[in-house]
């Protein structure tokens, strides 16, 4: 079975292609449910949860995958081309190994093997992979901190994830260094935040509450 919580024309999109790139190697839709989960604060494109049990000869179980729509706005080529077979090679791979009892590696040869077959491709190359996407909105999303150091507080800066309290008090306490230039974070307010920033926050904001709100 099928779920998610897709609510974005692209989100949907996604999760048909990858319903589909799953059913063209004869993943086991029937017995083992998949599960899209499109996740606001993450600060990542894709994460993955397996979750199988072998019954009867037969596995069983969920894969739960995690997708942040940030990723695809900022880059919907990249998210449903390589960076989907990315993780899609993962559940084929774990799951191929569950069904063999056998070990394996995150990126070994075998997701590599899946991975490269995904892309229609012989030889897996890492260049697919080198996206750059900005992921300080989601981080600030989440609860953190937009900050400058002495790099270029022009035009850049950093999103501090303060999930834990000691991290907020370091934070004020001028504790948190740049390990570029040494020097400490200082927490930059709401109206200074770069415009490309405060636009992705301001999507994430708008896409949150209606997901909340579809279901609520």
């Amino acid at each position: 079975m099928i779920s998610s919580n897709a609510l974005h024309p692209l989100e949907n999109e996604l999760v048909l292609k990858a319903t589909e790139l799953l059913k063209s190697q004869r993943f086991p839709v029937d017995r083992i449910n998949i599960d899209f989960e499109f996740k606001e604060s993450m600060t990542k494109p894709y994460s993955h949860v397996v979750k199988i049990d072998m019954k009867q000869r037969r596995l069983h179980g969920l894969c739960t995958i995690r997708i942040s729509p940030l990723s695809i706005m900022q880059d919907p080529g990249a998210m449903a081309n390589s960076l989907l077979c990315h993780e899609v090679a993962h559940i084929l791979a774990v799951t191929e190994a569950r069904n063999s009892d056998i070990d394996i590696k995150q990126h070994g040869h075998e997701w590599s093997r899946w991975y490269a077959s995904l892309l229609n491709e012989t030889v897996y190359d890492y260049s697919h992979d080198t996206q750059i996407m900005d992921f300080r909105a989601a981080i600030i999303f989440g609860g953190g901190q937009f900050c400058i150091c002495g790099c270029d507080p022009g035009e850049t800066g950093k999103a501090i994830s303060l999930r834990s309290k000691g991290k907020l008090v370091e934070l004020k306490n001028n504790g948190i260094l740049c390990e570029i230039c040494g020097m400490s974070y200082t927490p930059v307010p709401d109206s200074k935040i770069p415009e490309s920033v405060a636009d992705d926050i301001e999507f994430l904001k708008k896409i949150s509450l209606k997901r909340v709100s579809n279901n609520g």
